[in-house]
């Protein structure tokens, strides 16, 4: 079975797509790695930036995306980002050539979550799926005074 990594820079939808891929258990990481009910290895990483690289090459690869100028007004109300971090749009060529380099680009499904429609029909069309799910969540990531990052479970679901 195909690992699915989900590769998307800070603030671009990776908590939304880990709470879509059934990783809505985890409430104060942004690290998110769980198996599916079928044995399936999912890991959802917003600091896969600099080592995607190295993650095996037949895997399948989310990329969370969104407009440079609405991810750089999200991004930096954070502290502590990482200096390396690339900008949204640099990243997205980066790995859009990365795959088209290795011939993998059918393994990549890149996703602007906060501008596309269907996203979770494109979602279990390229996992191959038979998850029913019809709707995307939009989980709104906040910033505490401790500079740790959570998302508020929703309709007042418990953590």
């Amino acid at each position: 079975m195909k690992k699915i990594y989900g590769i998307g820079l800070p603030r671009t939808g990776t908590t939304s797509l880990s709470s879509f891929l059934g990783c809505t258990h985890y409430c104060c990481i942004t690290s998110l790695e769980r198996n599916d009910s079928q044995g399936q290895k999912i890991i959802v990483d917003n600091s896969m930036y600099s080592s995607y690289k190295n993650l095996p090459v037949d895997s399948l690869f989310i990329l969370t995306t969104r407009d440079k100028e609405d991810w750089l007004n999200s991004i930096n109300k954070f502290e502590n980002i990482s200096n390396d971090m690339p900008m949204v749009d640099k990243y997205l060529d980066e790995v859009t050539e990365y795959f088209a380099s290795i011939n993998k680009t059918n393994n990549l499904l890149i996703i602007n979550v906060f501008e596309e429609t269907d996203i979770a029909k494109k979602l279990t069309k390229f996992l191959k799926s038979h998850d029913t799910k019809t709707t995307f969540p939009h989980i709104r990531v906040d910033e505490k005074r401790d500079n740790t990052i959570y998302w508020p479970p929703a309709d007042g679901e418990m953590c």
